[in-house]
């Protein structure tokens, strides 16, 4: 295995052996996950506890190529990306053991990511010594002798493929703000993690991400950081990562060491943002129960747009794929604020309706994408390289709630079936509008066939987006 091998891939696009040597050959991938989840599934919960506290140290599985540009089968590491697909879609496993699904679900995956770096190896003879040697214990050496997490992060910067974290301790070093020790060996590699990968810890050490890499926030006093990193240093010394496991851990240990602090992040638990009352809710969306984040002033009047405040808690920006939500977000932000009391979106209504519809797609399959992945592999037959219609998914949907499985929540499902399903003038009335945008302008008319910006811009339509964006 050498360095030219070595890629980033999402962990959607990674399939399961379905002629894994533990098993039985399968048919197919439900049949595969099936058969790991069945016969390991304690084991397979067991491994992805220890990756919810060391992510970094699970990441490395040996992949061969398929027929499909992007989309890799494991190799090596089956047990390792069943337990990051519960992880990431505890659901899987609701038809098959409900209660292995409720103890996925109580596991902190926060710090998941949605891509690994894996070795391409499509040689099979070279395949089967690599699982020899993985599988076989230590063979006086020539085997796995185990890393920990320390060199770990040293085999991925010397692959060239980079180590946020350690880049990020080893700048401490070079600069004097923190010994070698203080660093590598009196904190523990998984305690770094939890705390610099969390939006609460990088606010108190006035630190941010920027493509990838923990930099500095240029707004923060430079001399308060090295304070506070000193202080971090000095109070992880010796800990176990219980202390920093989880968020209310976290914001405990650094008002442990300075009281005065007070994070900002409104956020609970995995994004969730803080409830408060809907906003101005319509006959669409009385019944949901999605609110809005926090506002810097929750007893000011509600807005008369909604989107106007709507905030993104749980994507991340520095993802490329997920640039489209954030410009979208802005420049629909931009339509539905007042500007001298007037709305630009009902000055252009038609340019509006179109950023919703655009923002609405791109949740959909952000969500199917990331919470549900077999079911994205699914609705693209296999090849997703296919650009399919927004209806494509609304469908997949559809079918799925209609089924009994939950996609967002109970209520939320509820909703989205009665809008896009039950009532007609809905279901495809966003490819209408393309279509036919003369209807945009158009005051509603007693029989609803007719559409006007104010209803749509605060329909069910903004609560979906919402749900996604913050979740």
């Amino acid at each position: 295995m050498n360095k030219d091998n070595h890629v980033t891939v999402q962990i959607q696009n990674i399939l399961l052996a379905e002629d894994n040597y533990r098993f039985e050959p399968q048919k197919d991938q439900n049949a595969a996950y099936l058969e790991m989840m069945t016969k390991e599934g304690e084991k397979v919960l067991k491994l992805a506890e220890s990756i919810c506290e060391s992510p970094l140290g699970h990441e490395l599985m040996v992949v061969k190529e398929t027929e499909t540009t992007g989309v890799y089968v494991a190799a090596e590491g089956n047990r390792r990306l069943s337990a990051l697909m519960t992880l990431k879609a505890p659901e899987l496993l609701k038809a098959i053991n409900p209660k292995l699904m409720a103890k996925f679900k109580a596991l902190d995956a926060s710090l998941i990511p949605d891509e690994i770096v894996v070795c391409v190896e499509n040689d099979e003879e070279k395949i089967r010594k690599i699982l020899r040697l993985k599988h076989n214990g230590e063979e006086d050496g020539a085997g796995t002798v185990q890393w920990d997490a320390d060199m770990k992060a040293r085999y991925r910067q010397a692959i060239g493929v980079g180590d946020k974290v350690q880049d990020f301790l080893d700048e401490l070093v070079k600069n004097s703000i923190l010994t070698k020790n203080e660093a590598h060996v009196d904190v523990t590699r998984t305690n770094w993690e939890r705390l610099l990968n969390s939006l609460e810890g990088r606010e108190y050490l006035g630190l941010k991400m920027d493509g990838g890499k923990i930099v500095d926030d240029p707004a923060f006093a430079k001399k308060l950081q090295i304070d506070r990193i000193k202080k971090v240093a000095s109070g992880l010394k010796g800990q176990k990562v219980a202390v920093v496991y989880k968020k209310e851990e976290r914001i405990k240990f650094l008002k442990s060491i300075d009281a005065g602090f007070a994070p900002t992040v409104t956020a609970t638990g995995k994004g969730a943002p803080v409830p408060i009352p809907i906003i101005a809710a319509t006959a669409t969306t009385a019944a949901t129960t999605t609110s809005l984040p926090t506002s810097s002033t929750p007893s000011a009047t509600p807005p008369k747009y909604k989107f106007s405040i709507l905030k993104i808690t749980t994507i991340d920006s520095n993802n490329a794929d997920n640039w489209g939500i954030f410009s979208t977000l802005s420049e629909l932000k931009k339509m539905c604020t007042a500007e001298k009391s007037n709305y630009p979106c009902e000055k252009y209504p038609v340019a509006t309706t179109f950023l919703i519809r655009s923002l609405l797609e791109q949740s959909l399959k952000y969500w199917l994408k990331n919470k549900y992945p077999k079911d994205w592999n699914d609705v693209h037959s296999g090849n997703l390289s296919t650009i399919l219609p927004m209806q494509k998914f609304i469908d997949h949907y559809l079918y799925k709630i209609s089924s009994g499985q939950v996609f967002f929540d109970k209520t939320t499902d509820g909703i989205f079936a009665d809008f896009f399903g039950k009532k007609g003038t809905h279901k495809n009335i966003l490819n209408i509008l393309v279509h036919y945008p003369m209807l945009i302008t158009k005051p509603i008319d007693a029989a609803g066939t007719a559409f006007e910006i104010y209803t749509f811009a605060n329909s069910f339509v903004f609560d979906i987006i919402n749900f996604v964006l913050n979740n």
